[in-house]
């Protein structure tokens, strides 16, 4: 019987985690976030060179489709590092036997979040937390969108007000990496993700061992 109790969030670890992963591997991060920015905008910038409802629909698609397939790809590279084990830029495109998964589970985690700030804000703050650690199921497990969300919500159970400080932290360190031009993101947020992902594995963790 999974536990239902409250569970531990080392933060800081966490974030510790993030930062010296990213030293080890920062020429690789850097060229991560390269292709995180630059590939899903190329279909939107072919955009001033043709004209056209349908080309433009079907190159705004491709955006999309890209955009998420490279986070899903960002994601098993952050769970890959997290635990100390090598990843390459292939990691970015491979994952495309999960992109519907992914694609579904963040409508849906979407669709959930909206409604509970429709309903003053405090729920959908808590529905957020509680589905959070759906795209890093999805990655790590190939779960379909209903059974992510619902391990999604047994993992962050007895943990929201810890995983509420962690998304206060990573916000603020992002918010920081976006004042240099934006540039600091390329640092805060391969480093955010892979705390997350190292956060993730301690709740993986100790509901397995419950």
């Amino acid at each position: 019987m999974p536990s239902t109790g409250t569970k531990t969030i080392n933060i800081k670890e966490a974030l510790t985690v993030g930062w010296q992963s990213w030293k080890r591997n920062f020429l690789f991060f850097i060229g991560v976030m390269v292709l995180v920015y630059l590939i899903p905008a190329i279909p939107v910038l072919t955009l001033e060179l043709v004209g056209g409802f349908i080309v433009e629909l079907f190159l705004l698609g491709t955006a999309l489709i890209l955009r998420l397939l490279i986070w899903l790809g960002l994601i098993k590279i952050a769970l890959l590092v997290s635990a100390n084990q090598p990843a390459r830029l292939g990691y970015l495109f491979n994952q495309s036997a999960k992109l519907i998964k992914f694609a579904v589970a963040n409508l849906i985690v979407s669709l959930i979040t909206i409604v509970g700030y429709l309903l003053l804000i405090v729920p959908g703050v808590i529905w957020a937390l509680k589905y959070q650690l759906v795209p890093f199921l999805i990655a790590d497990k190939g779960l379909g969108p209903i059974a992510a969300l619902r391990q999604s919500a047994r993992l962050t159970q007895g943990a929201k007000l810890q995983l509420f400080y962690l998304l206060l932290a990573t916000t603020l360190i992002n918010f920081v990496g976006a004042l240099a031009l934006g540039l600091g993101l390329f640092i805060t947020v391969p480093l955010t993700i892979v705390a997350q992902a190292h956060v993730y594995r301690q709740l993986l963790a100790q509901e397995e061992s419950a």
